[in-house]
C-alpha cells in the first residue's frame, strides 16, 4: 500500500488527522483508471462499473455517518489575567487559571527540556517571579504560542495547558 501523509504506517488503513477513520478500497475498472489518468470525470452509471459506484456510495455514506457522530472539540480561549495568571475560558463558561511562573516553568522546548533524557532543565525557581505573557497567539488547531516577558517563546498544545493547570491546582492530569 503506498504511503500518503494521512495514512497509518502500521495498519495500512487511511486515517485522516481530523479524526475521520472511515476507509474503503475502491475497485478499479479500466474505464475509471483511464479517466483518472486523463483527468476527465467518469459517470459511474455504466452497468459494467456498478461495483465501483457501490464502493464510492459506501465511502460517501461512511464518511457522512462519521461526520454526523464526530465529537466537536471546543478549544478554550487563552487570555492573560492581571499580571500573574492566564486563564483558559471555554465556550460553556468553565475555565482554568494557571500561574504565569508555573506555566513558564513547564515549557517543553529544547532550551527548557533535555532532548535526550526528557528531564526538565528549567526549574520553577529559575523563572522570574514577574514573568508574564506579552502575546498569546493561536497556533494551528492544537496549541497556543506565548511570547514571554523574559524573551522566551513557548508553544503549548491545549491538552498540555489543561494538564499543567490541573497539576498546579492539585487536580491531577
Amino acid at each position: 500500500i503506498p504511503c500518503v501523509p494521512w495514512q497509518s504506517q502500521t495498519s495500512g488503513h487511511a486515517e485522516y488527522d481530523g479524526g475521520i477513520k472511515h476507509a474503503i478500497s475502491i475497485p478499479m475498472s479500466e474505464d475509471l483508471a483511464l479517466s483518472t489518468d486523463s483527468g476527465e470525470p467518469i459517470v459511474l452509471d455504466q452497468a459494467k462499473d456498478q461495483h465501483v459506484r457501490k464502493s464510492f456510495d459506501n465511502l460517501a455514506s461512511g464518511l457522512l455517518n462519521e461526520l454526523k457522530h464526530a465529537k466537536t472539540t471546543l478549544y478554550p480561549a487563552v487570555k492573560p489575567v492581571a499580571e500573574t495568571h492566564v486563564v483558559l475560558e471555554y465556550p460553556n463558561g468553565t475555565g482554568l487559571r494557571i500561574g504565569n511562573r508555573f506555566l513558564r516553568s513547564k515549557c517543553k522546548c529544547a532550551h527548557c527540556v533535555n532532548e535526550f533524557t526528557g528531564a526538565q532543565i528549567l526549574k520553577y525557581e529559575q523563572v522570574d517571579i514577574a514573568v508574564r505573557p506579552l502575546k498569546i497567539v493561536t497556533t494551528g488547531n492544537y496549541a497556543v504560542t506565548l511570547n514571554w516577558s523574559d524573551g522566551h517563546v513557548s508553544i503549548f498544545p491545549y491538552d498540555t495547558l489543561v494538564s499543567v493547570g490541573r497539576e498546579e491546582t492539585g487536580m491531577g492530569t
